[in-house]
């Protein structure tokens, strides 16, 4: 909301400049203050759907937190290999996976 009103009071460009936030996303925020402004104080973004793999992506958090928890770097690659071999354990609950470098 302080980018949103800054950006009303000095344009976006100097917004962008005074906050580091891309252009396009005060554009994007400035079109959907209303949302913003009723979301939930624990919510932090305007996603909507589902998880389409809800118990892999629990199970991924879990292991991210032990791991860093006991000290272990998490890159995004070690998430992938887990991710991929837990689908392939739990093939039933994770039909359709596909973890690929993208």
């Amino acid at each position: 909301m302080k980018v949103i009103q800054f950006a009303k009071e000095n344009r976006n460009r100097a917004a962008e400049r005074m906050f580091d936030v891309s252009e396009s996303s005060i554009r994007e925020w400035k079109k959907n203050k209303m949302s913003i402004i009723n979301m939930p104080r624990n919510k932090y973004a305007l996603r909507k759907g589902v998880a389409k793999w809800l118990i892999l992506e629990e199970r991924l958090v879990n292991w991210i937190l032990e791991n860093r928890q006991n000290g272990f770097i998490v890159t995004r690659n070690s998430v992938r290999l887990f991710a991929l071999k837990w689908a392939k354990k739990n093939a039933n609950e994770s039909e359709n996976f596909k973890a690929t470098l993208s």
